[in-house]
């Protein structure tokens, strides 16, 4: 059974691990606010001591080194989230806005079977994916009970793309750009990259998918 230690006496453990505290209580702090596991356990692998049977730190390795690597992580963990919804919105607006213009705004039209590609057939579903993804769409367009798509449902009468695409996810976006036909999978990349339709070569398509 692992212990209770508070956060003096979890200070006191790394000291006798040979890490060195340069500021007590701004070690303190970063326990109470972080936790031991997150910073200790999540970085001390690159400061420890090879050639100690026991976990010892290397020489005049200290407690703020721990926390630079935490803090470094969490940083690019945070730009990486960021560039992700950044491009998880570019991929939702392009599509819909592909969907509205190609096959207009009505459910019965843009969710039409014919309009895609099968895709891969799923076992886990026993459809293909075009079936899967459009049931769901469907589903979501016609019973999730949430705004902005109980107000369209009573005021409009339908759900345009750009409004039903808002409760999917990253990966029903991309896999629903997956079935698209040839024009309209060009006219996403298009949008998304700024190069024209007649500037996309193979390869520009190949590595957007």
């Amino acid at each position: 059974m692992k212990p209770f230690s508070d956060f003096n006496k979890q200070i006191k453990i790394l000291e006798n691990r040979n890490l060195t505290i340069l500021d007590r209580k701004a070690a303190n702090f970063a326990l109470r606010n972080y936790g031991y596991y997150e910073i200790v356990n999540g970085y001390k692998i690159f400061l420890l001591d090879s050639s100690k049977k026991v976990e010892t730190f290397l020489e005049k390795e200290t407690f703020e080194h721990l926390v630079s690597l935490y803090n470094l992580d969490k940083q690019i963990r945070n730009l990486v989230m960021q560039a992700t919804l950044e491009v998880e919105l570019s991929l939702r607006t392009s599509l819909a806005y592909t969907l509205a213009e190609d096959f207009g705004v009505l459910e019965s039209d843009y969710l039409d079977r014919k309009k895609y590609n099968k895709g891969k057939f799923q076992h886990k579903h026993k459809k293909y994916q075009r079936d899967f993804l459009l049931d769901m769409l469907k589903d979501i367009a016609a019973n999730r009970p949430v705004e902005p798509l109980n107000s369209y449902r009573i005021k409009h009468k339908h759900i345009p793309p750009w409004i039903l695409f808002k409760e999917t996810t990253l990966g029903n976006i991309t896999n629903f750009i997956k079935i698209l036909k040839g024009p309209q999978k060009d006219k996403i990349i298009s949008l998304c990259t700024g190069l024209s339709s007649s500037q996309l070569t193979p390869a520009d398509k190949a590595l957007f998918i």
